[in-house]
């Protein structure tokens, strides 16, 4: 959450400027979990029905689940093989368990919702506990860092937040929004091109509820 300062009765939201310029939400405490980042708690996810609910908001969770279905399409069909050797009767069996498993659609996505719908409750426990995990983990920041519904640091907050400010109120304090320093880099931000004092003599003078600090080394 942003950090206000008062005075006089009016809250001002504090922006920090680090060492190269750019701008971070002071008080905005970094997301570092998916369960942080994605908003989901256990009980989000404590049954088939409602998983596949919360699939329908989050693609990182949707591809955890797609991979633990292919796992589970993988050791099943290798059971299924050593089933096809161990005589005539288990011959059988494989071959029904066999045409299950070839119901299921060619798409993974399709087949593993399928699979999660129709999974038993006492057959859940094992991928609730691997869901966990994957909650309490930090992202694979290079690939889900796009499907990240709010920001999770700072400087972030301060790119939202500058991104829903005019660019005349931008122009009067300085500030640059940065997307991408150089070719091919990820780097994005609000970066102050006016000395702290500039600014705040200038957020002063026209009446802005904005105000600079350096932040802290």
């Amino acid at each position: 959450m942003p950090e206000n300062t008062r005075r006089r009765g009016r809250a001002f939201t504090v922006l920090e400027v680090a060492s190269g310029n750019a701008l971070a939400l002071a008080g905005f405490k970094p997301l570092r979990t998916r369960a942080e980042i994605y908003q989901l708690r256990s009980e989000d996810l404590a049954g088939p029905a409602r998983l596949l609910d919360r699939m329908d908001e989050c693609v990182p969770l949707t591809d955890h689940v797609r991979a633990a279905f292919e796992t589970y399409r993988d050791e099943a069909g290798a059971a299924i093989d050593a089933l096809e050797e161990d005589g005539d009767e288990a011959a059988i069996v494989a071959v029904a368990l066999r045409r299950q498993l070839a119901k299921l659609p060619q798409d993974p996505d399709r087949a593993a919702r399928l699979w999660l719908a129709g999974m038993p409750e006492e057959d859940f426990a094992p991928l609730w506990l691997a869901l966990q995990t994957w909650l309490a983990e930090g992202p694979d920041w290079d690939y889900e860092e796009g499907y990240f519904p709010n920001p999770v640091n700072g400087r972030e907050a301060a790119l939202r937040l500058m991104e829903t400010e005019t660019g005349d109120l931008l122009e009067a304090l300085g500030i640059a929004l940065v997307y991408g320093a150089r070719p091919g880099s990820s780097y994005c931000a609000a970066e102050l091109e006016k000395s702290v004092e500039d600014a705040n003599r200038i957020a002063v003078k026209i009446g802005c509820d904005y105000r600079f600090v350096r932040q802290a080394r």
